[in-house]
Parts: C-alpha cells; sequence; structure tokens
C-alpha cells in the first residue's frame, strides 16, 4: 500500500458563535489536491448544530458539532484514509484531538463523527475555543492506495476514546475565567489607562514579583513602559500557566515582561518563539535582547547563527547596534 498523501491545514469558520441555529446549515471547506499527481481531492465539512438534530429533535442541551472529511475524484478506485481532527485554541494547541481511518470506494463518501464535541462545552469555554467568535479546525490527514485496515476497530475506538482531550485543565481554565469575571478581585493594576482586577491570593502563590507591587498596602498601581495586551499575556500566564493569548506576536515585549517579574516558564516560552524566528535581518537585534534581559537559550542560538552568517548580517543595521554593547562584542569574537 502506497501513501498518495500525507498533509495537515487549519481551517478557520469566522462568526462560528453568530451563526443561526434555525438553519440546517452544512459549512465546506474548498478541495484541496491530495497530491500533485492524479489521485483523490478532499473536503472538511461541519455541521455547527449537529446531525441528529433535525432528525432526532435533539434538545438544544444534546446538540454536538458534527465534522466530516469529504472524498472527491474517487474513479471507482479504493482509497484508505487515516485522519485526525482537533480544535486549534487560543494558544495554537491542538485540543479535542480524534483519530480514525476508513476505506472510500465511492465519489463524495465521507467519514468522521456526528458527535466531534458537545455544543454547550465548546461555548462555555468560548474565550479558550472561539477566540474572537471564529471556530478554527485542525485537520491532519494519510491518504493511502488501496484497501487495508491499519487499526484494529477496537484499538481504533480506544484511540478515538483516548485522544479527545478536554480543551484545558479545569483548574487554569476555572482561574481564568475567574480573572475575566473580576469577582472577588481585590488588586487592581493601571496599565495604559486601562484598568486590570486580580486576586492577591493567586498573586501571592503564583508570583511573588508582581505581588511585591502592593507592598506598601495599597489596592492599585500603576505599570509603566507596558502595553496593555502584554501585560495581560503576563497575566494570563501567572494564572494559567499554559496559555498566553498572540504569544509569537508580542514574543519579544513579553521576553522583557517575564524577566521583570520572574516568570520563567513564560520566560522560556517566549525564548522559544524568537528563537523560531531568527533570520539575518533580526538576528543582531535579538543577540541584544537576549543579553539585555538574561536569556541564554536564546543568546546560544543567535550567537550560532550569527557566527554562521556574520557576512551578510554585517549589512544591517542591527550589527551596527551590535558596537554599542562591548560585552556582547567580547563574547563574539571569543566564539569565532
Amino acid at each position: 500500500m502506497v501513501t498518495l498523501c500525507n498533509t495537515s491545514f487549519s481551517w478557520t469558520i469566522p462568526n462560528f458563535v453568530d451563526l443561526d441555529r434555525t438553519r440546517d446549515e452544512l459549512i465546506q471547506s474548498c478541495r484541496i489536491k491530495g497530491s500533485e499527481f492524479d489521485g483523490p481531492e478532499f473536503s472538511v465539512a461541519i455541521r455547527p448544530f449537529g446531525f441528529y438534530r433535525f432528525k432526532n429533535n435533539e434538545s438544544k442541551e444534546d446538540e454536538h458539532v458534527a465534522i466530516y472529511l469529504r472524498v472527491h475524484n474517487v474513479e471507482g478506485k479504493s482509497y484508505t484514509i487515516r485522519y485526525n481532527f482537533g480544535i486549534l485554541d487560543v494558544t495554537s494547541s491542538k485540543s479535542c484531538m480524534i483519530q480514525d481511518e476508513r476505506t472510500i470506494t465511492m465519489e463524495g463518501e465521507s467519514c468522521g463523527n456526528h458527535n466531534f464535541i458537545k455544543r454547550n462545552n465548546l461555548l462555555r469555554n468560548s474565550e479558550i475555543l472561539l477566540p474572537d467568535g471564529k471556530l478554527t479546525v485542525f485537520v491532519e490527514v494519510f491518504i493511502m492506495n488501496g484497501s487495508g485496515v491499519y487499526l484494529e476497530a477496537t484499538e481504533r475506538e480506544v484511540r478515538r476514546t483516548d485522544q479527545r482531550q478536554e480543551p484545558m485543565e479545569e483548574l487554569p481554565r476555572d482561574l481564568w475565567r475567574l480573572f475575566k469575571s473580576g469577582n472577588y478581585a481585590d488588586r487592581c493594576f493601571v496599565v495604559g489607562g486601562e484598568k486590570m482586577m486580580a486576586h492577591s491570593a493567586i498573586l501571592a502563590a503564583r508570583s511573588p514579583e508582581v505581588s511585591k507591587l502592593f507592598a506598601d498596602g495599597s489596592n492599585e498601581v500603576v505599570i509603566k513602559d507596558i502595553k496593555a495586551d502584554v501585560f495581560e499575556g503576563v497575566l494570563q500566564s501567572i494564572y494559567t500557566e499554559t496559555m498566553v493569548q498572540n504569544l509569537d506576536e508580542r514574543a519579544e515585549d513579553l521576553l522583557m515582561a517575564a524577566n521583570l517579574f520572574g516568570l520563567s516558564k513564560l520566560k522560556q516560552r517566549a525564548e522559544n518563539s524568537l528563537i523560531q524566528k531568527i533570520s539575518v535581518s533580526n538576528v543582531a537585534r535579538l543577540l541584544i535582547l537576549s543579553f539585555r534581559y538574561d536569556a541564554p537559550n536564546l543568546k546560544e542560538r543567535a550567537m550560532s547563527y550569527l557566527i554562521v552568517h556574520k557576512k551578510d548580517v554585517k549589512g544591517t543595521p542591527g550589527w551596527r547596534d551590535l558596537s554599542k554593547y562591548p560585552e556582547i562584542m567580547f563574547d563574539l569574537f571569543a566564539s569565532i
């Protein structure tokens, strides 16, 4: 059996939370070609209010989002389809993963799950799973030429059950919900004119450095030189540890803030994000940041990259900025 296609992609449905419940709607993605050669194509389809609602008068509380993989251009041939579905949450992590396999022999035949995720659970966790009202589905597809069973039926069911993950651990999810509600909050941060309420007990347990800001007995402090959205990312990390919205877009600012407030895990995640972005145009700036905010992993990777690409980097504005930091130049020349 030959693997014709092994691909993954994400598909976003905007305004998912605003879809009309009175319509028996099927939302379908565009067709995607399985390979550069002749062969099957596939598309993804979703029923936002489930498959059974109009058939069994399913109540609103029992509705599930249904998801399917449709296969096209079969031309009478037999293909084995292995697929993974999941949801990309606010941190771009995969949640609610399911896996299955099926042999397809007919044009337009589909496979999937009528009960992918309970709609009430999805909406209850909308801040995590439906940021800005959008649903983003992760899809991974393997298309193989010929029929066959890669997974025994019992093993397939076990895998599907094991891989259906909770969107997020209940404790961090509930703590973030507590922060967003403002209930019982007794500390106030003023950031760029915006007020953010927090809980002294959580701050004391999770970030002594942030808690110390209230050491004078006040209940309100002004945070300077940090943008409001960046500081909310700091608070997200304090409350949940696992979730920081738009981390990649704000990685430089979050690295600075994490270093300032002693948040080691947030700092590590920001470092890893910046390491993935290292290029000729920004390596000098990132090297400076690594020294300024004591980021050893970023420093090591940026230094190694700069040494390999030093001829190209010398022509960038960042190279001139490096001369202002003699300790960096000393380490750089010592490494060459």
